[in-house]
């Protein structure tokens, strides 16, 4: 409905019956106009204190405050005030609130409670005291517009899992040196490897340890061929190592498999590829590679030296 106050000039005009009949010829897209109009006029006065705030309460250079004025606009000072005084008694002096509001403006619109003070409680949650949420805050304030539950939470518990990956890393770091120092691996050979294959570095002490052990000291085997092939310690000694070296070793013992043939190979196939290889390949020998294959026969052990 129409009211006098939505077009002032109406007042001016006679009140004859005349006049009410050309007003009531006006077409309905004529209101349109004066509404547009009106509403013009609004949209205007919102931006230009939407810039005039920003400027002057804010930091922003009228330039800044111009392109933000195009994005979003306020009438009245109460919600951007209520996110400045929020800051405020967070312990945020005027530049680190000026700072942030020029890096994301948008805030100065939003819920200090629904949208800010939640992020705050989450980090206070995990330790974080007053100052250490002002420097984070002020350091990286975009987070603040990110979504606590789709966004933060989730991105905090993949670093925090990350990080105790690497504090495990490094506690072990100088016991895993050892370990291979130890059989005669030097730091240039270990950081050579570790370049090539990260992960080895992931595996336990001990595992390192028994994979030496059992190729030098039981196989009696070059260690340069067992760092050559640092895969072969993601295997398991007992099901894969053990059962394979010793068919190796009897192949080499017996000439059926020469010296110089590479000795981590036959570690690297499948068991199918391994059998046709390794074993049915000798007729003559095959139920006896069978059985060390399988751990049935106990009569050869590993010796100290071929």
């Amino acid at each position: 409905m129409l009211h006098h106050r939505d077009f002032p000039y109406l007042h001016k005009l006679p009140s004859t019956p005349k006049c009410h009949f050309l007003l009531l010829k006006l077409k309905p897209h004529s209101f349109n106009f004066f509404s547009a109009a009106a509403a013009t006029t609004s949209d205007s006065d919102k931006k230009c204190f939407t810039i005039s705030y920003l400027t002057n309460n804010c930091g922003l250079s009228p330039q800044d405050a111009l392109k933000v004025s195009k994005r979003f606009t306020f009438e009245t000072p109460e919600k951007p005030n209520s996110v400045i005084t929020f800051f405020k008694t967070q312990g945020f002096s005027d530049d680190q609130i000026q700072s942030i509001i020029r890096r994301n403006p948008q805030l100065i619109v939003s819920s200090p409670i629904k949208t800010i003070l939640l992020k705050f409680q989450f980090l206070a949650s995990k330790r974080a005291s007053p100052s250490d949420i002002v420097a984070t805050v002020t350091r990286s304030s975009r987070f603040l517009r990110a979504s606590l539950h789709q966004h933060i939470i989730p991105a905090f518990e993949l670093v925090t899992t990350f990080c105790p990956l690497i504090k495990k890393l490094l506690l072990q770091w100088d016991a895993k040196i050892d370990a291979f120092k130890c059989w005669g691996c030097s730091e240039d050979e270990i950081f050579n490897a570790f370049k090539r294959n990260p992960k080895i570095m992931l595996r336990s002490s001990d595992k390192l340890n028994a994979v030496m052990s059992f190729w030098i000291k039981q196989l009696g085997w070059d260690p340069s061929a067992l760092m050559a092939a640092l895969n072969l310690f993601e295997f398991s000694l007992e099901k894969r190592l053990i059962p394979r070296a010793l068919v190796v070793q009897y192949l080499l013992s017996k000439g059926l498999m020469k010296k110089s043939a590479s000795l981590r190979t036959p570690f690297g196939l499948s068991d199918e590829l391994f059998m046709k290889k390794y074993v049915d390949c000798y007729e003559d020998e095959a139920s006896r590679l069978l059985r060390l294959y399988q751990g049935e026969d106990t009569s050869i052990q590993c010796s100290d030296k071929l």
